[in-house]
Parts: structure tokens; C-alpha cells; sequence
């Protein structure tokens, strides 16, 4: 069994910026934003599918990083939470950071950072996406994908850094 790692170790990405490598850690913007005092009170959510009009969202908890860079996921696996495509992109058009990304189309893969309320079950298609997701919503995509390649190359045996 995998000691867990402390605390300190949660990956603290950046939100986007036209220069890479310029933008502001999400956790700053999450405690000015929201009164968050630890990036670990987020969850981690991707798009993992989007077909015909219904995005599947996995919601995980916040993720640690581990010696070698990548992400690692502890406690219980995501919950899948199938939405409606456009609901949700009605709801980043207003809750998304940074505003310059509220008019992006929703792709698989992309990755956010945010507050949410689940309770003991997902919720169902229905449950207005504002009671369980809340604003703002950071995307995090960059900085995610960034470090899904580095764990690729890290188990394809070549050593990178992340973001270069």
C-alpha cells in the first residue's frame, strides 16, 4: 500500500496565460476568489467524453504529485456525472477563469479546478449544474495536459520537465 504524500505536495497549477509559464497559481485565485485556505478543499474535474450533446465529467479529489512529477490520485475513484452539453457551456460562459476561455468549446481532456457539492450520489441530468459545481471554475487544461505528457514520457522511460 502507498503511503500517502503530505499535504504540501498537492500539484498547484497555473491558470492559462499567452505566455507560457506567466499565469497565476490557481490557488491564489481560489483563496481571493472563494476564501479557499487550501487547493486541496477543490476537486478535479476533466471531461473525459462528449457525444451527441451529453459531456461525461469525472470529478476526483485534488490531486497530489508525486516524487517524480505526476499527478496521483488518492481516496475513492471519480464519480461520472453525465451533463448536458449545452447547460454546461452556458454555465462556464459565466463561471470559467479566466475569462478569456468562456467562449472556448468544450473538448475532452479539458481540466478544471473548483468547489463542489456532490453529497453521497452524483447527481442526475436534471440537477442544475450551479447546485453541485460551484463558480468560478478554473480551467486548469494546460497545466494538465503538461502533466499527462510527463507522466507519459516519465513510464516511456525519458526524463522531461514539465512544461518546457
Amino acid at each position: 500500500m502507498r503511503k500517502p504524500l503530505p499535504r504540501d505536495r498537492h500539484w498547484h497549477p497555473r491558470l492559462p496565460h499567452p505566455v507560457k509559464g506567466k499565469g497565476s497559481p490557481v490557488a491564489g485565485a481560489a483563496r481571493r476568489a472563494t476564501a479557499i485556505s487550501d487547493i486541496a478543499e477543490l476537486s478535479y474535474v476533466t471531461v473525459d467524453e462528449v457525444s451527441q450533446g451529453i459531456v461525461t465529467l469525472l470529478v476526483s479529489e485534488w490531486p497530489e504529485v508525486d516524487e517524480r512529477g505526476r499527478l496521483r490520485f488518492s481516496g475513492p475513484g471519480p464519480i461520472s456525472i453525465d451533463v448536458d452539453a449545452a447547460r454546461l457551456a452556458a454555465y462556464l460562459e459565466d463561471a470559467r477563469l479566466p475569462e478569456r476561455l468562456r467562449g472556448r468549446p468544450i473538448r475532452e481532456g479539458d481540466a478544471f479546478a473548483a468547489r463542489t457539492n456532490l453529497g453521497s450520489r452524483p447527481p442526475g441530468a436534471r440537477r442544475p449544474i450551479s447546485e453541485w459545481l460551484e463558480a468560478p471554475v478554473f480551467d486548469v487544461t494546460a497545466d494538465a495536459r503538461d502533466a499527462a505528457k510527463a507522466a507519459y514520457l516519465t513510464a516511456a522511460g525519458r526524463r522531461r520537465t514539465v512544461g518546457g
